[in-house]
């Protein structure tokens, strides 16, 4: 659920024993609730989380493409991963028509066009999200960006470089998985919702972890020259950094964080002294120091979702 600043409402006795506080009315419209409807308690501690099982009101936004200088993908993204069910977007050009159903098939899970006219498309959510779904989409997002890493290794050092084009696929799957993460944070929030801040880096982060991986490969494709066995050791390191991180994040211990600390310092010295010896793959490494730097980047926000 989404959360709002805490507001004090008083306390009414009815009856002699019974104590009654009201609902926030925008809360009550929003969700439907009338008189005689039954929510659900849960105690925390020192707080009650109420909820209610009926369907919210349909959350819709507009667009106008027809002289947006920004591309599709982030506009559209940023309505779908602020949690809007309905996105209706005007445009002139009959290409646009095309790019939105490409870039809703690649990037929205849940999202179809579910109206088209000639100037004007609906995209509507047809599934709705679950908070219990959150973890499980993550790992597989953690997993895909891994399997992008470690399918870069392989095919390097079979010396296959021409058939990475085939793995930048995964990068499109990560966005999925990712914009939906975001997209279940925002309109449900984390199961500690205080902690929700923290999820969304972890998320936000994995999501750029990937995009190098893109990067580095989009590099070797059109660069066409070997890439040394140096530095496809580096990417294999950086690689099991990942992997240190996301085994962290599902079995948190603090001990095994050092360890990851003091690898992810060797990796950039180790990347630091192969650029100073050789510039062949001074772009290659570059991009495995960026990993190594967003990765470690996971640290603070895993220590804070998997501790207190």
């Amino acid at each position: 659920m989404g959360f709002v600043a805490a507001a004090k409402r008083k306390v009414i006795q009815l009856a002699g024993k019974t104590l009654v506080v009201s609902l926030p009315s925008k809360w009550a419209r929003r969700m439907g609730i009338r008189k005689g409807d039954e929510l659900e308690i849960e105690e925390k501690d020192n707080k009650l989380a109420l909820s209610t099982t009926k369907q919210t009101q349909i959350e819709a936004a507009s667009f106008d493409a027809t002289n947006s200088s920004v591309p599709l993908s982030w506009s559209i993204g940023s309505m779908y991963k602020s949690g809007y069910d309905e996105i209706t977007v005007s445009y002139e050009k009959p290409e646009t028509a095309k790019e939105l159903h490409e870039i809703t098939k690649d990037l929205f899970i849940g999202f179809a066009v579910t109206e088209q006219a000639r100037n004007r498309i609906v995209l509507r959510a047809i599934a709705k999200e679950m908070e219990s779904e959150f973890d499980s989409i993550l790992r597989r997002a953690f997993l895909v960006t891994l399997s992008l890493g470690e399918g870069l290794v392989e095919y390097l050092d079979a010396n296959k470089t021409g058939e990475l084009a085939g793995l930048i696929v995964l990068e499109k799957t990560n966005n999925q998985l990712t914009n939906f993460c975001e997209r279940i944070l925002i309109k449900k929030g984390f199961r500690e919702y205080r902690k929700t801040c923290f999820a969304y880096v972890i998320v936000w982060n994995l999501e750029k972890v990937c995009d190098n991986y893109k990067y580095m490969i989009n590099h070797i494709l059109s660069a066409k020259t070997a890439v040394k066995k140096e530095t496809v050791q580096l990417i294999e390191k950086a690689n099991k950094l990942l992997r240190g991180y996301y085994e962290l994040h599902y079995k948190f211990d603090s001990e095994n964080l050092n360890e990851l600390v003091a690898e992810r310092k060797q990796l950039e010295k180790d990347a630091k002294e192969s650029l100073e010896k050789q510039t062949t793959d001074a772009v290659v490494i570059s991009y495995v120091m960026q990993i190594a730097m967003q990765v470690s980047d996971f640290t603070g926000p895993i220590i804070a979702v998997n501790t207190g």
